[in-house]
Parts: structure tokens; sequence; C-alpha cells
């Protein structure tokens, strides 16, 4: 027997079912903030599609924002965003197995990295903004929970410089917990330890980290995305 191609109105009104169809050509069923931009216009939907809205859900609980998709960039292609690092971040910390994982980080590599996380402690607690900028990508992003997002290389000296008005980090220590590269980035998760003079109500010096990094086409390894929240 041949199939045909029913609309829905025939498929209702030969089944006789008051069966409602959710889904069928045209139609778009679920979250809409939670959708990757290619789902989002009609056009063919992968694996990467469902593992777009698992980072979306992913953003939410690291940062305790609210995701909002990012403006579409000249052309209608998504500029690279925090959730787009954080789905690669699933992808590489989600392989337990060895046998699983991608391709790790070279020594060297490692050991650069290392360097740029001590750089960025000595920045820190020295109160050096433009020091502490010059780590990152130009279009680095910050994310601490319960705090606005900060986008791009001279906001984030901005936002340091007036923080280390306000307090000075006495101490910091980051105690990575895995690292793994992928191509030209690198994912580092750990655990930090901060305190600061004045106290401030209210303030953890436990935290929890992710660190997306970008090697650029001299090989110099720098922060592209910060991520911290409270343990």
């Amino acid at each position: 027997m041949l199939a045909k191609e029913l609309d829905d109105e025939q498929v209702a009104a030969e089944s006789g079912s008051p069966t409602v169809l959710l889904t069928g050509k045209g139609k778009i069923v679920g979250t809409i903030q939670y959708m990757a931009p290619e789902q989002l216009r009609g056009q063919p939907v992968d694996a990467r599609t469902d593992i777009f809205a698992l980072g979306c859900v992913l953003y939410e609980m690291l940062t305790m924002q609210e995701w909002r998709a990012p403006e579409l960039a000249k052309g209608g292609h998504m500029r690279r965003t925090t959730v787009q690092w954080v789905l690669a971040l699933v992808v590489v910390v989600g392989c337990h197995r060895p046998a699983d994982r991608l391709p790790n980080l070279s020594g060297a590599d490692l050991d650069a990295i290392a360097s740029l996380r001590q750089a960025v402690i000595d920045a820190i607690v020295a109160g050096d903004a433009a020091a502490y900028a010059d780590l990152c990508t130009e279009d680095v992003r910050l994310l601490h929970a319960n705090a606005p997002l900060i986008t791009g290389r001279a906001e984030l000296q901005a936002h340091n410089a007036a923080m280390f008005e306000a307090v000075t980090v006495t101490s910091l220590e980051l105690s990575p917990v895995d690292v793994y590269g992928v191509g030209d980035l690198a994912y580092e998760v750990g655990t930090q330890e901060l305190s600061i003079s004045p106290d401030m109500p209210g303030f953890s010096s436990s935290r929890k980290y992710v660190h997306v990094l970008e090697r650029d086409p001299d090989g110099r390894w720098r922060f592209a995305v910060l991520i911290s929240n409270d343990s």
C-alpha cells in the first residue's frame, strides 16, 4: 500500500479523532528561549540542537540568571556566545571514560595555561585592572552569580578598576580540578578561595569556577569566558 502525505485537517477528518497534533510541517513546539537559531529558522536540526538547549539550562544553573538569546550578527549568524562555550564544556567534561575523552592539551599548553592562571592571580592581588584585561580576549565575558554580564575587554577593565577601588584582594587561590582542550579552546573547572579587605556582607570566599581559554594565532592563551558561582 502506498502512503500519501496528509495535512492536519485531513488526518483529523479521516480518523474522526479529536487528538491535537502537536508536530508537523512548519510547526514549532518547545520553549522558545532554549531553541537553537537553526530550529527557529526552520532549518534542518540534529543532536547539536538538543545540546544547545542543554547548554541554555546549564547556563542558568551556573549563573543563577535567566538565559536570553543574544542578537544576531550581520548575515543572520549568531555571534560567539557564552552559551556556546558552555556547550563545548558539557561535551568535553561530560566524557568520564578516558577512551571517550577528546584530545587533551600538550604539556607546553598546560604549562602556558598554568602561567596564565598565576598571572591573573598576581594581577588581581596587585589590583591591576589593566594587567588583568590584557590576559583576556577582546570579546571576553565575565559571569558572576547575581551580577550583570560583563562583555568585552574595556568593560572588564572598567569593572575591575571599580572593584579594586572598593576592596583589596588580600589572597586568591585557584585550584583546577580538570583542564581539557579541543583545538584552540581549553576548558578549566576548579575551586577558588578569595579573601578581601574590608569584609563585605554576604561575600562568599569559597567559589566554583569555569574558565574558557582561547589560543590566538601567535599561540598565546587568553581568557575568553570567566564564570564563578558561590559554593
